[in-house]
């Protein structure tokens, strides 16, 4: 009997039926709360418990996003548009209507208090997850293109809400309740959430865009203005300046004492590890408990645990340990309940709905509006951007073209910091004099964790590439760039000029920051290391940032396998071999090996192998007369021409021709498969080192580094 009594359903108030001062009829009822678990699946209806409902309801919800998203996928929505309307249709706008038997078995008025109450839950976490990933610098940085769009943005949607206010309310029958709260509705639907903006840039690859940066740059000093008027709000609502005298207290608890402690535990992880979890689990219900302060305080809870994400710093260690540990389980699970994936403007839509300030029905109407604009905006901004038009803006530049009495700009990714003294050896053995410099852009490749937007970090100012700017705090601790500027003042700063910058994205979107720089500063070459390194692993960045590079990079392009070009290059210590069989790529190999032979410490070999593509042939003899030019009073270059009849015997030059080579140079692709290569494409595994780069990395032991080179046309 007692326990049949502790199992039973216990009757609990929900509010009373009230005329609310605004005009809002506000109806509350008793309800029973079901017991949390059932005795067993055969005994009853397992949707009495209210632990087995809310899991059916989880799952319905996720089931229906997900078809939606399948559905629509042809007009290219967003998934935070599919989860929305995934929502709607579920929600009391079509069949959770009111009196249906759908509504009484899925979502019976019983089981609000849980649904509401996880749903509340999971938003709070989701706002506190969009804070961690924000950085406030972004606003204190923000230039006048970007004050100036902001300011338009804001004011334009807020005037013309304001104006067609005015002008409906007189054919109203009644006088609009609560004007006050109208100006506040006008201010809210101007301004663009944040997480919106970036979750759809991510989605659609457009992050890293100059595009993207503008756009991110703009929401996030809309949404500093959305955080004065919440504070102006909570004045308003709570008719007392106490209300804001304690969230402004609660505020500077957080500064002043959270802030510190947290920098303090980032200071005690140890580089490369990882928080502890018990530093997590406080930082996780403090920002619960400030949600709940806020929410005392007559505010929303989203926002206390927004400004304790806000003021976490972003990034590893910490930031990236919260998002990884939290953001699947709260995005997934927990927000499709309130049908909030990045929708940030519900959460204000349901705060006023949650206060009694809309009913049901505008709520509906606002979830409508917001997701048509959403719909409409999101496949109108990837069909018209285009990610690398501006990598395209400027002609097209080569090693081949550039002059040797002129700079050769070279664009260099790095996100492995083992690779850096081979690649040192390899802009050496360019042969950079003060008669013909060099400019090294060192892009440090970092993976986007615990933050909402990618950024691109200049650590040297240097505007005109004339004055050695010095470097920032964050370059100054990087190993590899201390590498590369100490390299510089070997050279006593007269034919080596080194810039560092980090990109900090998504792998799917690291090589438009990098063709754009390489756009923007009329690189000739981007050098990106191979992903297979020399102990076997993969580098998952560089396998992602490759294929794009050769896609869209604005010039040449060599990808550098790495197989112990460590010595250092002095007079006679490296030996290059290049492998010429015809075609752009190859001339372009050419050109750069012509450049390393004036280097004294560098002895070059090129082979020939005739007959060349007949189409190109012209061109290919050219490029050689060029060459022998360049280097005929060099005695350490050598020049040979083999004629072969076959894959086999190509092979068996390519190996009697090893005279302990550093360094092979080969283009990337042929004119057109001939026969000197079409056995060799059909055994290639890795198609972005081209057929002769593949069978040199696979095939030859091991023993050469190799620069397989690609021209732009």
């Amino acid at each position: 009997m007692a326990n049949a009594t502790a199992n039973a359903p216990i009757p609990i108030p929900i509010g009373n039926s009230s005329l609310g001062g605004d005009g809002i009829f506000n109806i509350s009822s008793c309800h029973l709360v079901p017991k949390v678990t059932n005795a067993a699946f055969w005994n009853g209806n397992p949707l009495e418990s209210s632990f087995s409902l809310l899991m059916f309801q989880i799952c319905l919800m996720f089931f229906v996003s997900r078809a939606v998203r399948f559905l629509l996928k042809p007009l290219r929505q967003s998934r935070m548009v599919t989860d929305t309307i995934g929502g709607i249709i579920l929600g009391p706008t079509v069949l959770g209507r009111s009196g249906t038997a759908f509504t009484s078995t899925v979502f019976p008025a019983s089981g609000t208090v849980v649904l509401r109450t996880t749903a509340l839950l999971g938003m709070m976490y989701f706002i506190f997850i969009v804070g961690v990933k924000m950085d406030p610098k972004t606003i204190t940085v923000s230039n006048r293109r970007t004050l100036i769009i902001s300011s338009v943005n804001l004011t334009l949607p807020f005037i013309a809400f304001i104006t067609t206010q005015l002008f409906l309310s007189r054919y109203l029958p009644e006088p609009l309740p609560n004007p006050k709260f109208l100006i506040l509705v006008a201010a809210t639907l101007s301004i663009t959430g944040l997480p919106n903006v970036v979750y759809i840039l991510t989605e659609f690859k457009l992050a890293n865009t100059e595009l993207g940066h503008l756009a991110v740059s703009t929401t996030m000093m809309n949404d500093a203005v959305g955080w004065v008027i919440m504070l102006i709000f909570i004045v308003l609502r709570g008719r007392s300046w106490m209300s804001l005298a304690s969230v402004v207290a609660i505020m500077a608890f957080i500064v002043c004492v959270y802030r510190p402690w947290v920098e303090k535990v980032i200071r005690e992880t140890p580089q490369g590890g990882r928080v502890s979890e018990s530093h997590l689990i406080a930082i996780i219900l403090f920002a619960g408990l400030v949600g709940f302060y806020f929410d005392m305080m007559g505010g929303d809870i989203s926002d206390g645990a927004f400004f304790v994400g806000l003021v976490t710093p972003d990034g590893p260690p910490l930031g990236s340990a919260l998002v990884e540990k939290m953001e699947a389980i709260v995005e997934v699970v927990m927000m499709p309940l309130v049908f909030l994936w990045g929708i940030v403007e519900v959460v204000v839509f349901l705060f006023w709905l949650n206060k009694k300030l809309i009913d049901p029905d505008l709520f509906a109407v606002l979830m409508l509006s917001t997701t048509a604009m959403t719909a409409i905006s999101t496949p109108l901004v990837s069909i018209l951007q285009q990610p690398t038009s501006r990598a395209k803006r400027f002609s097209a530049c080569a090693v081949q073209k550039c002059l040797s009495t002129m700079e050769l700009r070279i664009v260099v990714c790095v996100h492995n910091e083992d690779v850096a003294p081979s690649l040192l050896n390899l802009l050496e053995s360019t042969n950079p004099t003060p008669e013909n410099p060099i400019c090294i852009y060192v892009v440090r490749l970092v993976q986007l964790l615990g933050r909402s937007a990618p950024i691109f970090i200049t650590h040297r100012d240097n505007n005109n590439n004339t004055d050695n700017g010095a470097l920032d705090a964050t370059a100054s601790t990087i190993p590899f760039i201390k590498a590369f500027i100490k390299y510089e003042r070997s050279k006593a700063g007269q034919s080596v000029l080194v810039l560092p910058f980090t990109s900090v994205a998504p792998f799917e979107t690291m090589h438009q920051d990098v063709c754009a720089l390489a756009s923007e500063r009329h690189v000739s070459l981007v050098i990106v290391p191979f992903h297979r390194q020399r102990g076997g692993a993969t580098d998952q960045a560089l396998k992602s940032i490759t294929p794009r590079v050769l896609s869209d990079a604005p010039c040449s392009v060599g990808i550098f396998v790495d197989r112990g070009l460590v010595r250092p290059v002095g007079p006679g210590s490296c030996r290059v071999a290049v492998f010429f069989f015809g075609g752009p790529d190859d001339r372009e190999a050419l050109a750069l090996a012509s450049r390393m032979a004036g280097h004294p410490g560098v002895m070059i070999n090129v082979t020939r192998f005739v007959p060349s593509d007949e189409a190109d042939a012209y061109n290919d003899e050219e490029t050689i007369k060029a060459f022998k030019w360049g280097v005929k009073e060099k005695e350490r270059v050598v020049y040979r021409e083999v004629e072969v009849r076959g894959v086999q015997e190509t092979v068996e030059v390519m190996r009697m021709t090893d005279d302990g080579w550093d360094l092979v140079v080969v283009g990337r692709r042929r004119e057109k498969e001939s026969w000197l290569t079409e056995g060799l494409a059909e055994w290639s595994e890795w198609p972005e080192l081209g057929v002769i780069g593949d069978m040199l990395y696979s095939d030859f032991g091991g023993a050469w580094s190799v620069l397989v080179v690609q021209q732009h046309v």
